[in-house]
């Protein structure tokens, strides 16, 4: 166990054999992970991480958590048939637990010229991301992006290819934290996209694709002891006078690995608007950033399904892997190992077995799944209409729940307990002593 918290996990050697280990450089903790069917063989391909926004007793300051925000719309895209069920894995393979109330299966019906995405991000202001989903006719592009540093980046994010804005200088004594502000500047035709709204109902979305390394809350503490805050996006506008103004302060950023984050300007972009900027001090990588106005998505063409079948299950830690070398990385479903050595979290679990009941409805009745374990997930494609010629549906996992890591500066670490509730805060009622005395007998069983 390194000073830093992570576990690393070596096995083999011989007696009176002299080895060398050297650090790894990994996160201690992630998030319930995502696969669908590929649609060859048996395979299951990665979709994302998801429910880092619902992550509880998430260390800000001393005595002071992040709010878990416990609903995601997790955006899947196409879902191949298999076999006649529409099939989904949700698996957990880091040191942490996962708490589902209900999952649904959401399909969107829409035109083959329209995009959909989800109106989700990690929100640290308000309004809070509503989850719905969001439907896009055109979509506009940078006609130039410059970092603070001056470097052009139009071509990297004008296309979803894994080309990252430059410039980024990560601070090494906090991981998630840059040394410095990072800023981003964009210009856009603001005159042409106000001219070509469709309707008054109409709203301005900049959809930001991209990743987010976490700050965890052991180095949220190292740098609430060293005074730097983490800040995420905001949003400064250049009008007619030629002056930055700050329009929308710290409204969030994108909740894990590789994804879009919906964030809504409609009342920023006015006319006389020359630029738009993006301040961050995070470790924030975009890959593409757009800008479209919404069309409505008809109540018909939204399809909520429960799950036919549901079932919890050990399945192995699926290996993450990083294509060529670089981040972010994925987690490979076919290659799982059967163990990996983590610690566990004093507490019960549920059962191996159907699941269906517990996440057929948001109910305060959790599904607790613990690191190793999988939930398959499957629904019927029949019970989905037929598409019309030209139409395309696109999927959503619509998920109720929580996530909690043991990071030793997370409220209750060490147990699965206090059990979670919406709407209330995490931990609901404490004292410092409570919170962190899986830090306290970590601390001194460790380093005695």
């Amino acid at each position: 166990l390194w000073p830093d918290f992570v576990l690393q996990n070596e096995p083999g050697g011989r007696d009176g054999e002299t080895i060398e280990y050297v650090e790894v450089n990994r996160k201690a903790s992630s998030c319930p992970v995502l696969f669908k069917y590929s649609g060859v063989g048996e395979d299951f391909t990665f979709v994302t991480d998801f429910l880092g926004v619902g992550g509880l007793g998430f260390f800000l300051a001393p005595n002071r958590f992040a709010p878990a925000d416990h609903t995601e719309t997790v955006r899947i895209g196409d879902l191949p048939q298999k076999d006649g069920w529409l099939e989904l894995r949700i698996t957990e393979p880091m040191e942490e637990v996962s708490y589902f109330d209900a999952l649904h299966l959401l399909a969107v019906d829409h035109p083959e010229d329209c995009e959909v995405q989800a109106d989700e991000r990690l929100a640290t202001s308000e309004p809070m991301p509503t989850g719905r989903p969001l439907q896009f006719r055109r979509l506009y592009l940078p006609e130039l992006a410059t970092t603070g540093k001056g470097s052009n980046c139009t071509e990297a994010l004008r296309h979803l290819d894994q080309r990252f804005q430059p410039d980024l200088v990560p601070d090494v004594r906090f991981t998630g934290y840059l040394a410095e502000e990072q800023q981003l500047t964009l210009g856009f035709p603001c005159e042409r996209i106000l001219s070509e709204r469709p309707s008054a109902a109409s709203r301005l979305i900049m959809l930001l694709d991209g990743w987010v390394e976490y700050p965890y809350s052991h180095v949220n503490y190292a740098a609430w002891e060293a005074g730097v805050r983490g800040q995420s996006l905001s949003l400064d506008v250049k009008g007619i006078a030629g002056t930055w103004q700050t329009a929308q302060k710290e409204v969030g950023y994108p909740g894990g690995m590789t994804r879009c984050m919906a964030w809504d300007i409609t009342d920023v972009v006015k006319k006389g608007t020359r630029a738009l900027r993006l301040r961050s001090n995070l470790e924030i990588h975009l890959d593409r950033i757009r800008l479209g106005w919404t069309v409505p998505v008809a109540p018909q063409h939204r399809h909520t399904l429960s799950f036919d079948r549901a079932v919890l299950r050990f399945a192995g830690y699926p290996r993450e892997v990083f294509p060529e070398g670089q981040k972010p990385g994925h987690y490979d479903y076919q290659n799982r190992i059967p163990d990996m050595g983590w610690k566990t979290m004093a507490g019960r679990v549920t059962a191996h077995g159907p699941v269906d009941s517990l996440l057929s409805h948001e109910d305060g009745k959790l599904a607790v799944m613990n690191h190793g374990d999988e939930i398959a997930l499957g629904v019927r494609a029949d019970r989905l209409p037929p598409l019309p010629e030209g139409w395309k549906r696109t999927f959503f996992l619509l998920a109720v729940g929580w996530c909690k890591d043991m990071d030793p500066y997370t409220a209750f670490p060490d147990t699965i307990g206090p059990m979670p509730r919406p709407g209330k805060e995490y931990p609901e009622r404490f004292r410092g002593s409570q919170v962190f005395i899986g830090r306290e007998r970590l601390l001194r069983g460790t380093f005695r």
